[in-house]
């Protein structure tokens, strides 16, 4: 019997653990390009590479050369004006998306659902080719709206002013579908009967809103504000595709000013070094939230 008991609890022990042959191999594609090419980046940081002998350590020297130039800390205003712009329109514009899927006697809510998340699951870089095509001013239906309206031809992403707000919309565009679907998914899990308690209560459209939905919403805005940090610091694909950091330096924000660092002046310590300062400028600014979320 107790020979019988061991070799079931074997036998289970075995199918359990032939689970783990299935997380293998994604997990060591995460560990070597995620987190080596982080620890790696650190290291390159804190060197004087040489590719043909010994590297020397030179210890906090690239940090310092990097917090020197003006650009860095104009590639992080921009950056921040990005943020500024891109978290509000996109929370905002994707909890309406959501409360209008969500709302009673709406059909076809799986529809736009998909419909939302196509652009998300799309690459960037396509998308980035289209838009580009959308705003020329002299074959693109923006610039044939324009003559239609009687307006001389605008392209907004030449304009110094109109080019960075510009990207914000489309990135905006691009991740709604996201936003939407984390919203969407909050707002199912609300019990009608607190709104159905609440009109019998005499309370409005707006009231239910405030102390019953915004509050049942928590988590989804946690979600929202943390992943928008991270989008609006890690926007990089349509800067480099559609606008190179251009008009002038008006679009380079600190991931394209970091790129230029390694792949235009082939400074690549100097890149290391600026990725880190990102990295702990992102984590200290994504512990505000998380404190004022009551993470």
């Amino acid at each position: 019997m107790r020979i019988a008991l061991e070799n079931r609890r074997m036998r289970s022990l075995m199918r359990r653990s032939s689970y783990l042959l299935y997380v293998v191999p994604a997990l060591t594609v995460f560990l070597l390009f995620r987190h080596f090419a982080i620890i790696e980046g650190l290291r390159m940081s804190l060197i004087d590479f040489n590719p043909r002998g010994p590297s020397e350590f030179v210890g906090f020297e690239h940090y310092i050369r990097v917090l020197q130039r003006p650009r860095l800390f104009e590639s992080f205003v921009r950056t921040g004006y990005f943020l500024v712009l891109y978290l509000p329109v996109s929370i905002v514009s994707s909890l309406l998306v959501a409360l209008l899927i969500n709302a009673r006697g709406i059909r076809g809510t799986l529809f736009f659902k998909v419909a939302f998340f196509v652009p998300v699951i799309s690459t960037f870089a396509a998308m980035a080719y289209v838009w580009e095509s959308i705003l020329n001013p002299d074959f693109g239906p923006i610039g044939a709206l324009f003559t239609a309206l009687g307006f001389e031809k605008f392209f907004l992403l030449g304009s110094t002013t109109w080019a960075l707000p510009t990207i914000v919309g489309i990135s905006v565009w691009k991740n709604m579908g996201f936003y939407v679907i984390v919203f969407s998914a909050n707002l199912e899990m609300i019990d009608p009967a607190y709104h159905e308690a609440a009109r019998c209560d005499g309370a409005n459209a707006w009231q239910q809103f405030r102390y019953i939905t915004v509050p049942f919403l928590h988590a989804a805005f946690t979600v929202a504000i943390l992943i928008g940090l991270v989008d609006a610091f890690q926007a990089f694909t349509p800067i480099f595709i559609i606008t190179a950091g251009g008009p002038g330096t008006s679009t380079e924000t600190i991931m394209y000013y970091v790129f230029n660092l390694a792949y235009v002046l082939s400074k690549w310590e100097w890149a290391a070094a600026g990725s880190v300062i990102v990295f702990l400028v992102l984590a200290a600014i994504a512990a505000v939230p998380g404190k004022l979320l009551k993470l």
